[in-house]
């Protein structure tokens, strides 16, 4: 009998991504097939043995290390051997004012319902395990996690990873995982809710910079009336805001801090570590404060990535979707190995977009 191994199992020996490894059973110098029924390989351990000892594999060494053209779908496909996991890519351009909305909900039901799984899951789920690849400067947090739910109907695990950054509700949308990895570049953020602009509709902004505008205003006039804080404030406010819509802000906010609590409680950490991650999460000044691997690993949040294999065909994907996005003005894109929903911007909304997120 045969004696096969997996293509995560090949790369690793060979030390290259397993794209090349289906190029050198596509090109016939090893042995492996797929999987009936399924979008895994095996490899024929006897044929990569005997081909780590012919000449051709000392010519392809110098191959190995050089560039290899690659698809969105081979990329996709590397990460799904090497974490064995089925994969959806959410990636945006968050200088283009790519943001998680509840209209993606619908398209990853979509995706989910239609991609078949690599490796079936129990208990009446389709998948073993779902793998999200995001990469996002955050969005709605009501959308994150309608997003994570669906993940979870659909999986008996829901895994994440973060190539680059997932800020505020993107945050939550990693929280809500059962496993968290990251990388030496990867950056979470402080969870606060983006919402929508008083002075501007068509413009979404962080809640926080609400209250931040009225401590800053309310110190201002502190200093220089002697009228009362409050009527002072209101008044002025209400020229330039709904005073209901400081409300909703508020609630927003309170409701962030609600959710990172019901994200943190499957690890079961003590008031003191608790306390010290709701500094870290919801009481940093700066939106875009990049909250590290190393800032979390005490509380067991999150596993740095070491392994090459799996470190190479994250930077390949993540490159591969950049080079694609900028070159088809494309904001953001919800995929799988077979099909992708892309969101892309006319070429004259780019300025406009670069404008108003302040790029």
């Amino acid at each position: 009998m045969k004696d096969y191994i997996s293509v995560k199992k090949a790369s690793e020996i060979l030390q290259v991504t397993p794209h090349y490894i289906r190029k050198l059973v596509r090109d016939g110098k090893i042995n492996g097939h797929q999987i009936e029924k399924s979008n895994r390989w095996e490899i024929e351990r006897k044929s990569l043995n005997s081909y780590l000892k012919t000449d051709i594999y000392n010519q392809d060494l110098a191959s190995f290390r050089l560039p290899q053209q690659i698809t969105i779908k081979e990329a996709v496909e590397n990460i799904e051997d090497v974490f064995e996991a089925d994969v959806i890519t959410y990636i945006m351009n968050s200088n283009l004012g790519g943001i998680i909305e509840p209209n993606d909900a619908l398209q990853l039901d979509n995706l989910l319902s239609t991609m078949s799984p690599r490796i079936k899951g129990r208990n009446n789920k389709k998948f073993k395990k779902i793998l999200l690849v995001v990469d996002s400067g955050g969005g709605i947090i009501e959308a994150a996690i309608k997003f994570a739910s669906i993940i979870k109907t659909y999986a008996n695990v829901f895994e994440v990873v973060v190539p680059v950054f997932a800020k505020s509700a993107a945050t939550i949308l990693c929280l809500e995982a059962d496993k968290l990895y990251m990388t030496t570049v990867s950056e979470l953020g402080p969870i606060d809710p983006i919402v929508q602009s008083p002075t501007n509709p068509m413009l979404r902004v962080p809640a926080s910079s609400i209250r931040q505008f009225i401590d800053q205003y309310g110190r201002e006039l502190k200093d220089t009336d002697k009228t009362p804080l409050d009527e002072i404030l209101l008044k002025k406010l209400n020229i330039t805001v709904d005073p209901y819509l400081l409300g909703a802000y508020r609630t927003a906010e309170n409701f962030a801090e609600d959710e990172l609590i019901e994200c943190l409680s499957k690890y079961y950490l003590d008031k003191n570590q608790l306390k010290r991650i709701k500094e870290l999460f919801l009481h940093k000044k700066s939106h875009s404060y990049p909250i590290l691997f190393e800032d979390i690993k005490e509380f067991g949040i999150s596993e740095r990535i070491s392994e090459e294999v799996k470190l190479g065909s994250i930077k390949i994907l993540i490159s591969v979707f950049n080079n694609f996005m900028n070159s088809q003005n494309i904001i953001k894109i919800i995929g799988n190995r077979d099909q992708n929903q892309n969101t892309a911007i006319a070429p004259e909304q780019i300025k406009q977009r670069l404008i108003q997120t302040g790029n």
